[in-house]
């Protein structure tokens, strides 16, 4: 029987695969990660792992403590903002998020969809009663997040059926929809609003407003999203106030996108043009 490493063709590389996914491992890890918990993570033998860290510490990217943990160094930044300046002008759509920070004074989020996942590209954070926060690089399920939402209501619908078939809907919070049916229905609803929100479904108390990012095919390939206290925004002030600001900024950066075919770079270029042949 074909291994799962086999089936994935002759030149995926196993070796680079692991490597990378060491890395990743620490975007969720603050406190660093032993040789053992590295071992487990990636399904290896210890002496696997170890020269895993080995040759990430000799290309810049680890280093260990005297506790024999390992950590992430700065080289690392070199990968994550060379993405961001390759953006399509990088500048200006900063400057629009900056300018919806300074009008409704809450945290404001740029995101794609990078399989169930919504990947957190920008954040302008602030001091709030929000009980958690994101980073540039984090990971929500997009099922239960506002921006996930914006992003696949305006999808072409085999990247929404792609999606729902592989989707947990596992209960974040007692809000969320933990069903195919009502996540196509809450889809439905947001295409006619035009803006996503998120009302207590991944953390209790904490609500959220986002609105789409379109291609120059018209389709979502990102969103603009703000995290809200429950206790200080009602849904209908979110959808009646602040809605119409996040709608506006996501327009503003859509125009900015219109001269690049794939311009997060998701590897959907060939697709969205066979669309629109």
């Amino acid at each position: 029987m074909e291994s799962a490493e086999s089936s994935r063709g002759r030149y995926h590389i196993s070796a680079l695969a692991k490597g990378l996914a060491c890395l990743q491992a620490f975007a969720a890890k603050v406190d660093g990660f032993s040789l053992s918990q590295i071992s487990r993570h990636l399904n290896v033998n210890p002496a696997t792992a170890s020269r895993i860290c080995r040759t990430l510490i000799d290309l810049g990217f680890l280093q260990r403590d005297e506790q024999k943990k390992y950590y992430l160094t700065p080289r690392v930044l070199t990968l994550g903002y060379s993405y961001l300046s390759s953006l399509p002008n990088s500048p200006y759509i900063q400057h629009s998020l900056v300018e919806l920070f300074g009008r409704v004074g809450e945290p404001v989020s740029l995101g794609v969809l990078v399989g169930q996942d919504v990947v957190y590209l920008l954040r302008l954070p602030k001091n709030s009663l929000l009980p958690f926060d994101v980073r540039p690089g984090a990971t929500l399920p997009a099922y239960c997040t506002a921006l996930g939402k914006a992003i696949l209501a305006f999808s072409p619908q085999d990247v929404v059926d792609a999606f729902v078939r592989s989707a947990s809907f596992l209960p974040r919070a007692n809000k969320t929809i933990t069903s195919a049916e009502a996540f196509l229905a809450e889809l439905n609803a947001i295409r006619s609003l035009g803006f996503a929100c998120n009302d207590e479904e991944l953390y209790p108390g904490s609500r959220a407003v986002a609105a789409p990012v379109f291609d120059r095919y018209g389709c979502a390939v990102a969103a603009i999203s703000l995290p809200l206290p429950a206790s200080r925004y009602s849904l209908d002030h979110i959808k009646e106030v602040v809605a119409p600001q996040a709608v506006k900024t996501a327009r503003d950066i859509s125009f900015l996108l219109q001269t690049a075919d794939d311009p997060f770079h998701l590897g959907v270029r060939s697709r969205r043009i066979l669309r629109s042949e």
